[in-house]
């Protein structure tokens, strides 16, 4: 029977490779020192920390800093981190002394750090002073994670992708580091991929703002892909005034690296918006969701100026997803692509998702590089636009490459996408538009696809609409075959 340390080294690295989870990994650095000197860094790669609100979340922070202060070996390992720089262990297992100090156990627990091991995180913490005082960045329910965290994030310096949980208080700090990679050190200088999540907790004195993001990304030398969640803008940026206040120790970049950029349930202005995108050199990727709730105009910016914005990017672009539209009515904004340019300048545009009303009738030009077409958040019927488009594919002069559109319904127009009434809207109706639609692109190579479950979606916005009495004047949606069947498409 062979054994499993007799293997060929590339056999067993691929077995190790194999394994599912952390817990299977674990156990394999307890088979043997040669097994262990393999799965140990493929343990330690990836660090997920996003529990730090409960005890052991809170524990396991402490423990894993605890460790890589001790082995920059294991630091070294480190190049995936998803923490929370926010939040707190609700049941405070531990407490810090003044300025970071070594933590101790303050239950009946039995863990004591070893002598060395305290003095190198205390090497550590002072280590840390040297960058910022960290007492600016101490207050009661914040001090403890922003500490371990900051310690964390700084010891590794492999660091390739960053998740992380803040809000302007941890973003200050995050910034604090990224000005000593500025400045020559190791701390946060190979970061590519950065998420930063923003609370929906924390109070608009404590949540991020544009003008707190900016900096950070502008201390990162090869940031290339970038996803932010919940962030506000200012009525106007800053960044102008940190290029040019920047220090001769900072060498901040004249343009960015990112080629990836994100933001979802965010709320910012044409001006925040035109600075950072004209900042990109090679924004291959941009994606904006609108924040859930009702904004005014001058809080969000309008189609229009979306499109001005990514004028400077029109020949870089190859996936561009923007959705504005909100539950509220409140937004009224229009697309005018005959003022203002058309898509078919966006030569290498492959994917484009956008909501209904904003692309009009008939849509502002689509490039023929174009493959994938998402209509969201569709209010009133989409036949007259979509014969428009097969009408376009059948001639086989525009839109050449188009292999798909997917459309999904508004859920505050229950119908309105398929062109039923507001009264004696019914099942048969429902599939019959289903059907006519997808009769449009019959004889050509594109899909129509609807969203999964609209036939649900449609009867139970009618139910709403009609107890509610809002947007007009709603009926009950009727079955006249079995409830919830019919030959619904569904998007895969």
């Amino acid at each position: 029977m062979t054994h499993f340390s007799s293997l060929p080294l590339d056999v067993v690295i691929c077995i190790i490779q194999s394994a599912e989870d952390n817990a299977d990994l674990r156990e394999l650095c307890t088979v043997s020192k040669a097994i262990s000197a393999i799965a140990q860094p493929l343990l330690y790669y990836e660090i997920d920390l996003e529990d730090c609100d409960t005890v052991q979340g809170a524990l396991s922070l402490f423990l894993l800093t605890r460790t890589i202060t001790n082995s920059q070996e294991i630091a070294g390992w480190i190049q995936c981190l998803r923490i929370d720089a926010v939040t707190t262990c609700g049941c405070d297992c531990f407490f810090l002394g003044p300025y970071g100090q070594i933590p101790r156990w303050k239950s009946e627990g039995k863990y004591t750090p070893y002598e060395d091991e305290v003095k190198n995180f205390s090497i550590a913490v002072d280590r840390l002073e040297e960058i910022y005082d960290i007492s600016e960045f101490q207050t009661t329910s914040n001090s403890k994670p922003n500490v371990l965290v900051a310690l964390l994030v700084s010891c590794t310096t492999n660091l390739t992708d960053l998740t992380i949980h803040v809000n302007r208080n941890s973003l200050a700090l995050l910034s604090a580091l990224g000005q000593q990679s500025a400045a020559g050190y190791s701390c946060l200088s190979k970061i590519e991929s950065l998420c930063l999540t923003g609370s929906a907790k924390t109070t608009p004195k404590d949540e991020m703002n544009f003008d707190s993001v900016t900096p950070l990304l502008l201390l990162l030398p090869k940031l290339n892909r970038v996803w932010i969640s919940g962030c506000f803008g200012a009525p106007k940026s800053r960044l102008d005034d940190i290029r040019s206040k920047r220090s001769t120790k900072l060498l901040l970049p004249l343009t960015l690296p990112i080629t990836h950029l994100s933001f979802t349930k965010s709320c910012l202005t044409a001006t925040n918006l035109q600075a950072l995108i004209s900042a990109c050199k090679d924004l291959n990727v941009f994606s904006f969701t609108n924040r859930r709730k009702s904004y005014s105009q001058d809080q969000q910016f309008s189609p229009v100026e979306l499109y001005s914005a990514l004028d400077c990017q029109k020949s870089n672009l190859q996936d561009l997803r923007v959705c504005l539209e909100t539950d509220s009515l409140a937004q009224a904004f229009d697309w005018d692509g005959s003022t203002y340019g058309s898509f078919q300048e966006c030569t290498r545009l492959k994917f484009l998702e956008l909501d209904e009303r904003f692309l009009g009738l008939p849509p502002a030009g689509l490039p023929d590089s174009l493959e994938y077409l998402v209509l969201q958040n569709c209010q009133s019927s989409i036949f007259d636009l979509l014969s428009y488009l097969a009408a376009l594919v059948l001639t086989g002069t525009e839109l050449t490459s188009l292999r798909t559109i997917s459309v999904y319904a508004h859920i505050l127009f229950p119908g309105g996408m398929l062109g039923l009434p507001l009264k004696g809207a019914t099942d048969l109706m429902f599939n019959k538009a289903q059907r006519d639609l997808v009769a449009l692109f019959l004889g050509t190579e594109v899909t129509l696809r609807f969203e999964s479950g609209l036939l649900e979606k449609t009867y139970l916005g009618y139910e709403v609409a009609y107890e509610h009495g809002y947007i007009g004047d709603y009926g009950p949606f009727v079955y006249t075959e079995n409830p919830m069947t019919g030959p619904e498409i569904v998007l895969k």
